[in-house]
């Protein structure tokens, strides 16, 4: 299946993919139909920048998102003991990186998280603008090009939903946090967080510790 990247296919819409890329001074980016699209068809596809919990979210791994039981204990990360997982190869694979482990495992508190893992989303976005792989610098650059509409959802519900959930890892990780916030203030980061999608995942039990 083809995919596509929105900063390179800005670049140059002159493929034959099923839409392209316009701008407008009222709308920001947006993409367009370029040629007639069969029903059912795929239009676009591409890998997130970042994954992580929303506030809704039933209880999952988070470093590959299977979900966990409802009630009972559930198995944590045995290095940093805050990240939910479901089983010990997510300590080492996934999206729970090792740059992430440490940052979590020097908290002034781990509450936040246990209470609310939604936090972890901001912290995983600002540990790319941290990380040595250039891969991830490539993702930070991207993440800063992202069209936040940032007067349009200033102030609105989930802006300020969004704000208490990147305060709380921007007081946890002030080291982390502190060269990012040079190139993006908090209002756009609040606003590139808006961008979001909802994650299925599949339904199989998961593995136990």
């Amino acid at each position: 299946m083809k995919t596509m990247d929105i900063n390179r296919k800005e670049e140059n819409n002159a493929d034959n993919s099923a839409c392209k890329v316009e701008r407008s001074e009222v709308l920001g980016r947006y993409l367009v139909a370029a040629r007639d699209i069969k029903a059912g068809e795929v239009v676009i596809q591409e890998r997130p920048l970042v994954v992580g919990p929303r506030g809704d979210s039933l209880p999952m791994c988070l470093a590959c998102y299977r979900p966990l039981p409802l009630q009972g204990p559930r198995p944590r990360c045995s290095k940093c003991r805050i990240v939910p997982l479901c089983s010990t190869q997510c300590e080492t694979g996934g999206d729970h990186t090792v740059a992430e482990c440490d940052a979590l495992r020097t908290l002034k508190t781990s509450s936040h998280l246990m209470e609310d893992s939604q936090v972890l989303l901001p912290l995983r976005c600002l540990l790319l603008r941290r990380s040595a792989d250039p891969h991830d610098s490539t993702k930070w650059q991207h993440f800063l090009s992202l069209e936040t509409h940032l007067e349009t959802r200033r102030h609105t519900a989930v802006w300020w939903s969004h704000q208490a959930h990147v305060d709380k890892p921007a007081a946890c990780y002030p080291n982390v946090n502190s060269e990012a916030w040079d190139e993006l203030s908090r209002d756009r980061f609040l606003a590139a967080l808006g961008s979001d999608i909802r994650l299925r995942v599949r339904q199989e039990r998961p593995k136990t510790l």
